[in-house]
C-alpha cells in the first residue's frame, strides 16, 4: 500500500486538439475512469492509445460515450464501493440508451470479486492487470501480443510522464492484495526504460516519474535500481520515483537522491507502523531502527529535501503500546507528510483473517 493508491477517479486527457466531449456525429467515442495510484493512470494513459489508435475520440462524460472504460483500484474497500456506485449508474445509462458498452480493467478485474460484478452490473469486458492487451481486440485493433511490461507506450507530448520500469510484487505483506492481483515482479529491461525516457524528453517532456509497485526492487542483469535511477538522470531534465519498500533502498540510492541535481530531492519511503512487533505480523521484513537509519542517510544526503511516508492505523493486533512507537517514529523523523489508513480488510490477504 502506499500514497499514491487514491480512489477518486483521474479526469480524462483529450486525445487531440478537439476539445473533450465534442466529436462529431459519425466517431465513435470512449471515456475512461481511472481509479486508484500512478500505476493505474500510466495503464490508463496506455488504454488511451489504444482506442486512438482506433479511431475513438475521448469525451469527458459517460452520457457522450459509446464506450466506458472503467481502470479500477483493489486496494481498499472504499475504492470497490466506488466503483461500484459508477457501475450503478452506468447500468442506468445503459438502461436509457445512452451508453453501450462498458469495459472494466485493472484490479478489480483481475480480483474473483469480478465474476460477481460481471453478472450484477452486465459489463461486457473485464481484464486484469496482466490481459489489457485484449481491449486493442475489443475495439477493433489487430490481436496484440501480452506483455507483462509495459512496451505499448502511452501518450507522448506533456511535460509530464510516468514511465513503469517493473509490475507486481515478492513481497506478501499481511495486509496487501497487490501481490494477489497484479502477480509477481517482473522488471523491465534497463535498455527499455531508458530509450523510453529519451524518446519523452526528445518530444518535450521535463518531469519523468519511474513507477513499481516496489520501485527500489528493479534488478535485471546484474544491475540494481541505482543504476537505472543514474541512467534516467543523465537523459530526463528531471526525475523522480515511486514508491519504495524500506527494504530495498541502498544508502547510495540516498545519496544520490542529494547529490544529483536532476534527480527530485523527494523521498516517499511508507513506513506502516513504528513498533517491530506489527512490523513482523505485517511481514515487512525491517525493524523500526533500521527504517530511522536510512532517514538519516537521506537527511544527510539531502538537507532540504522532503519526505514522505504511509503508516496503516488499527492493523488486527496493534495495541496502543504499538500505537505510541508509531508515533514516536513519526517524530523522530519529522516527515514532511504522511498518509495515514484505517486498516481496510481485503478478502485473499493474511490479515483479513486475523
Amino acid at each position: 500500500m502506499s500514497s499514491t493508491t487514491r480512489s477518486t477517479p483521474t479526469a480524462p486527457i483529450p486525445l487531440s486538439s478537439k476539445p473533450a466531449g465534442q466529436a462529431s456525429l459519425d466517431t465513435r467515442t470512449a471515456c475512461i475512469r481511472t481509479f486508484g495510484c500512478q500505476m493505474n493512470v500510466h495503464d490508463s494513459d496506455r488504454i488511451r492509445r489504444m482506442i486512438q489508435d482506433a479511431g475513438y475520440a475521448e469525451v469527458q462524460r459517460y452520457e457522450d460515450a459509446d464506450l466506458v472504460i472503467l481502470n479500477t483500484c483493489y486496494v481498499r474497500e472504499n475504492a470497490v464501493d466506488r466503483v461500484k456506485g459508477h457501475l450503478g449508474e452506468l447500468n442506468r445509462l445503459r438502461r436509457e440508451g445512452r451508453v453501450k458498452k462498458v469495459a472494466l480493467t485493472g484490479c478489480i478485474g483481475a480480483a474473483e470479486e469480478s465474476a460477481t460484478l460481471r453478472q450484477t452490473y452486465n459489463i461486457d469486458l473485464v481484464l486484469g492487470t496482466h490481459n489489457t492487451y485484449e481491449l486493442a481486440e475489443f475495439v477493433g485493433l489487430p490481436t496484440m501480443r501480452e506483455t507483462y511490461t509495459p512496451e505499448l507506450p502511452g501518450t507522448e507530448g506533456g511535460h509530464n510522464a510516468f514511465v513503469t520500469i517493473m509490475t507486481g510484487c515478492n513481497y506478501q505483506c499481511s495486509y496487501c492484495i497487490v501481490p494477489t492481483v497484479r502477480g509477481r515482479m517482473i522488471c523491465r529491461p534497463m535498455g527499455s526504460v531508458v530509450s523510453e525516457v529519451e524518446r519523452l524528453v526528445a518530444g518535450g517532456t521535463g518531469y519523468v516519474t519511474l513507477l513499481g509497485q516496489t520501485v527500489d526492487a528493479w534488478r535485471h542483469e546484474g544491475k540494481r535500481f541505482y543504476d537505472l535511477l543514474e541512467a534516467v538522470s543523465e537523459s530526463a531534465p528531471r526525475v523522480w520515483f515511486t514508491t519504495s519498500h524500506p527494504s530495498n533502498m541502498e544508502d547510495r540510492t540516498l545519496r544520490a537522491i542529494g547529490e544529483r541535481d536532476t534527480i527530485v530531492k523527494r523521498l516517499h519511503l511508507p513506513v506502516q507502523s513504528g513498533s517491530d512487533r506489527m512490523l513482523r505480523v505485517m511481514h515487512r521484513g525491517y525493524k523500526a531502527e533500521r527504517y530511522r537509519r536510512k532517514i538519516e542517510v537521506f537527511r544527510e544526503a539531502a538537507p532540504d529535501g522532503t519526505l514522505s511516508t504511509d503508516i496503516i492505523v488499527g492493523h488486527p493486533g496493534e495495541t496502543e503500546e504499538d500505537h505510541e512507537q508509531t508515533l514516536k517514529l513519526v517524530e523522530d523523523c519529522a516527515f514532511d507528510s504522511a498518509y495515514i489508513f484505517k486498516f481496510s480488510p481485503r478478502r485473499g490477504t493474511e490479515a483479513a483473517t486475523l
